[in-house]
């Protein structure tokens, strides 16, 4: 479901181009989680356009690590967690 608001908090730490969480993302109804993803490469024969489905696969994949016994946020499937948290609500 499209949230204008969320698009706009998005939007305007996006618009800063800093590769970090946004300390300010919640809005008034509900703390906000992130994924950020970026790619480079020293290449010259590669395509320019990002590959989101790679990236939300490998975000995806860290369910292999996840342990579903337990609770609270984990650095090594904090990604998983907010892709499996997403797709429960759609």
């Amino acid at each position: 479901v499209w949230d204008q608001e969320l698009a706009s908090v998005a939007q305007k730490w996006a618009s800063r181009c800093i590769l970090a969480h946004d300390a300010s993302r919640d809005v008034a109804r509900f703390p906000v989680g992130q994924n950020i993803a970026s790619t480079w490469t020293t290449r010259t024969n590669i395509s320019p356009e990002p590959n989101f489905p790679q990236q939300i696969t490998a975000w995806f994949n860290e369910v292999h690590q996840f342990r579903f016994y337990t609770t609270g946020f984990t650095p090594a499937t904090g990604h998983y967690s907010q892709v499996s948290r997403c797709m429960s609500l759609t």
